[in-house]
């Protein structure tokens, strides 16, 4: 049996604990690539959250991102498959996540939202020091994400 395809995730998983692509991991995305296997990368994260690297990686040609909402063709930049979060399903989880002591974030077109004074205080939220600053770099502080959220018609990359 031949693979064709690999999908791979990006934290935990083929990034290190300081969140890097290892020159090993480099060489095998590379060997696998040569030989002809789709090479992807999975995750969570918008396709601006995947590492430069990867992002501009010879030959993976494709990504899925956003939790499986978006998958795009990275050469061309052209949208493949979305599965938008309508606002309807978004709003309800913004309603049950306000309940709590949650960093609520919000993710239109690939770009992420998180309020101000929750984004400034991320390792309340996130337990992996490595993640504080791509947190912080990644994501639009507002003041109001409920006003933010109101203020656009658009359906969701995710909550």
């Amino acid at each position: 049996m031949q693979i064709k395809m690999v999908g791979l995730d990006l934290d935990g998983t083929l990034l290190n604990s300081k969140k890097e692509l290892t020159p090993f991991t480099k060489e095998v995305i590379a060997k696998a690539i040569e030989k002809g296997v789709h090479v992807l990368v999975a995750t969570g994260r918008p396709f601006t959250g995947v590492p430069l690297e990867l992002r501009e990686f010879p030959g993976m040609r494709y990504a899925l991102t956003a939790n499986g909402a978006r998958i795009l063709d990275t050469a061309t930049g052209e949208i493949l498959i979305e599965h938008l979060l309508s606002k309807e399903s978004a709003k309800k989880a913004l309603e049950i996540t306000e309940k709590y002591d949650t960093l609520q974030e919000i993710y239109f077109d690939g770009q992420g939202y998180a309020k101000d004074e929750k984004l400034a205080h991320v390792e309340r939220y996130h337990k992996d020091c490595n993640m504080w600053e791509y947190v912080r770099a990644s994501r639009i502080a507002v003041l109001d994400i409920w006003e933010l959220f109101n203020s656009r018609e658009e359906n969701l990359d995710k909550v």
